[in-house]
């Protein structure tokens, strides 16, 4: 009967030893996981702020030049007119 016991008390300690090393394996694994899913996390991220501000540098870009197309144009046109009412004042003198 004491062996018995004696084994069951092995058998128990053992038991403790293992699942103590498992639940230290499997709460490793958590963490390793969890750096790894925000190291992705950072990463996309990053990937999506760098889309974002190249996006604006070429919404920037493009309006730029449709202004200066536009200025220009409008002071073109701004000249003709002026040249056009010069050429109306001279003919009307």
């Amino acid at each position: 009967r004491q062996e018995l016991a004696a084994m069951q008390t092995a058998h128990e300690e053992k038991h403790l030893k293992l699942k103590k090393k498992y639940d230290r394996r499997l709460q490793q694994l958590i963490e390793d996981l969890e750096l790894r899913r925000k190291i992705e996390i950072h990463e996309v991220e990053e990937r999506k702020n760098g889309h974002i501000n190249q996006l604006i540098e070429n919404h920037e870009k493009s309006f730029n030049e449709m202004r200066e197309y536009y200025n220009s144009l409008t002071k073109d046109n701004l000249g003709l007119i002026r040249s056009l009412k010069d050429e109306l004042a001279s003919l009307k003198t």
